[in-house]
């Protein structure tokens, strides 16, 4: 993992704190992008709210900010009623992490490495926030409609697929190693 910390600022990196992680976002960005470079430089001179904790590209997971800060990406003055039954509606960004998926085409479809790195991370988190990746991983549309990510909205197979491979490692995981617990970064 590598760090690539946005510069706080009122628009992607307030330093506030995230008072309990109670779940997973995935999310695309927008454009096809090649890098998380790419979205860095675009949050850092920007003028609009969104960031997110982690940005995963071919070359693997970057973290944009500490892992207990607030990132703005699933705000909505319109929460869902999920959104608003489990992270407090309009205050879901205190109880969620999210990860862009960086993709090569209109599609949304992330890169295969980055599917793999995805997996690996939400595992991960899923094991270091003692999360449900069933019912814990869930896509920025579940809490405020928006049509992202694009990929699982179009073949939402793709999300059970994915929640799935991440339970497997999991499973995999406390196999090999039972006594080791996640590390902490």
């Amino acid at each position: 993992m590598k760090n690539l910390f946005l510069q706080p600022n009122k628009f992607s990196r307030s330093e506030r704190k995230i008072k309990e992680v109670r779940g997973l976002i995935l999310h695309y960005p927008d454009w096809p992008c090649g890098t998380p470079e790419d979205i860095w430089e675009d949050w850092m001179i920007g003028h609009r709210y969104g960031s997110t904790q982690f940005v995963i590209g071919e070359t693997g997971v970057f973290k944009f900010m500490p892992i207990d800060e607030v990132a703005y990406h699933v705000g909505s003055h319109n929460p869902t009623p999920l959104a608003k039954r489990r992270f407090g509606g309009i205050r879901a960004n205190y109880y969620l992490l999210g990860a862009e998926l960086c993709h090569p085409d209109k599609t949304g479809k992330p890169y295969d490495k980055v599917m793999h790195y995805a997996i690996e991370l939400y595992a991960f988190l899923c094991m270091r926030f003692n999360l449900n990746p069933i019912e814990d991983i869930l896509l920025h549309y579940d809490i405020t409609h928006k049509q992202c990510p694009k990929w699982f909205l179009d073949y939402p197979v793709e999300i059970e697929y994915f929640r799935d491979r991440v339970k497997e490692h999991i499973e995999y995981h406390l196999e090999v190693h039972p006594d080791e617990s996640p590390e902490v970064f």
